[in-house]
């Protein structure tokens, strides 16, 4: 973590493999912590200004290939190599519920704006959207849904993205889809 107007830095160690990402886990100044995920299935929580380890979760038992905190910072989603998408307080560290269906590995997920909703996005192309309040699954986009035109993305889903109001999700790999 830098500081770049001082240079100063701190090394938060403690995942055995190579950290996929992180996130800030509120907009406001006052709060230092920080949320990462790795290859070795663990989610750690961080407080930056000391480094210290706040929190350990072992969330998967394959990789985590993504994860995304809710825009209203209560959920975190970690998604895997092992077919799985998981829903987690933010309060308690918890596992809310799993999201099982996939039939390979879930490469991406991301909240929509208003943090009702999850899409996840695995390697052959198909992608869910879930309900946050209970888990469900409201839709799958795949190929046996396609609608005159090819949804898969030439294989894996890489990223998601909802429109600020919701009504459109935006996709990604092979090539960009709109639904």
């Amino acid at each position: 973590v830098w500081k770049w107007k001082s240079g100063e830095c701190k090394v938060l160690q403690g995942h055995k493999e190579q950290v996929r990402c992180f996130s800030l886990l509120s907009d406001s100044t006052n709060d230092s912590k920080l949320l990462s995920w790795s290859f070795d299935g663990t989610v750690k929580v961080w407080d930056i200004e000391s480094g210290e380890r706040l929190q350990d979760i072992e969330a998967h038992q394959g990789a985590i290939l993504s994860c995304h905190v809710s825009p209203d910072r209560c959920l975190f989603a970690t998604t895997s190599a092992e077919k799985t998408a998981k829903l987690w307080s933010c309060e308690t560290w918890q596992c809310a519920f799993t999201l099982t269906g996939h039939q390979e590995c879930v490469r991406s997920c991301r909240f929509s704006w208003d943090s009702k909703h999850l899409a996840t996005g695995d390697d052959n192309g198909e992608i869910r959207i879930w309900s946050v309040k209970d888990g469900s699954l409201l839709k799958i986009c795949s190929r046996e849904s396609k609608d005159g035109m090819d949804s898969l993305h030439g294989g894996w889903v890489t990223d998601l993205h909802f429109s600020p109001n919701n009504s459109v999700l935006v996709s990604t790999g092979g090539y960009i889809k709109v639904c």
